[in-house]
């Protein structure tokens, strides 16, 4: 019963984090650059420009003012993906610069507004291919380990003998391979307390489904 419960609960927390952290933002990237290809060209004024601590990875943050038919709009949203900061190119830093430079020396910036929606708009509809790929591969990753874990409810859920789980150690052994270097990876990027918690979730959730496996057999006869 243990291992059922776990196995349960395992499968419907990847399904919500493979769809938050990997399906949606691919999707809502995909629709939005789909969007972008018929939005008309403005021309872009830089009228404030966050300054981010060095410390930081850099994220372009700005507001700017563009006209549309004659009317004036203020927007924010600077490519067509989520804003999130990634580290697999200088997409980030160049912008952040790109940015500051339009608005200290006060050039203008080419961008895209959504002729239906006018407040709506962007400055770079390009996609981004690597963080693309990285966030499909997280979301393929966890909706497997998620099927895995519900395919495993069956042999947990009988309680059989732990050498016939194959499916429950399996998924363990899977979810320690595809996790412990995506963990690290997640550290590198973010090698502060919120780096290593994530890392640690992952670490210790191999070592719970171990210990559940273990826990929920019993002996044949």
């Amino acid at each position: 019963m243990f291992t059922a419960a776990l196995f349960a609960a395992w499968a419907l927390a990847m399904c919500v984090v493979g769809v938050a952290l990997g399906l949606r933002p691919v999707v809502s990237t995909l629709w939005t650059a789909w969007q972008t290809r018929h939005w008309i060209p403005v021309e872009v004024t830089v009228i404030e420009q966050a300054m981010p601590d060095p410390d930081d990875p850099p994220l372009p943050l700005a507001t700017y003012r563009y006209s549309v038919d004659g009317r004036s709009y203020v927007a924010d949203r600077i490519g067509v993906a989520p804003l999130a900061y990634d580290g697999f190119d200088h997409w980030h830093a160049d912008w952040t610069q790109r940015l500051q430079r339009a608005q200290q020396d006060g050039f203008t910036l080419p961008g895209w507004a959504d002729p239906r929606a006018p407040h709506r708009a962007v400055l770079d509809r390009q996609l981004r291919i690597k963080p693309l790929l990285w966030r499909g591969v997280i979301a393929l990753v966890l909706l497997s380990l998620a099927g895995m874990a519900y395919r495993a409810l069956g042999p947990a859920w009988r309680g059989d003998d732990w050498t016939r789980q194959r499916g429950v150690w399996g998924f363990a052994g899977l979810w320690i391979g595809i996790t412990a270097p995506m963990a690290g990876f997640w550290f590198l990027q973010e090698p502060g307390l919120p780096g290593l918690a994530f890392a640690l979730v992952f670490w210790g959730g191999a070592f719970v489904l171990i210990l559940g496996s273990r826990h929920g057999r019993v002996h044949a006869g």
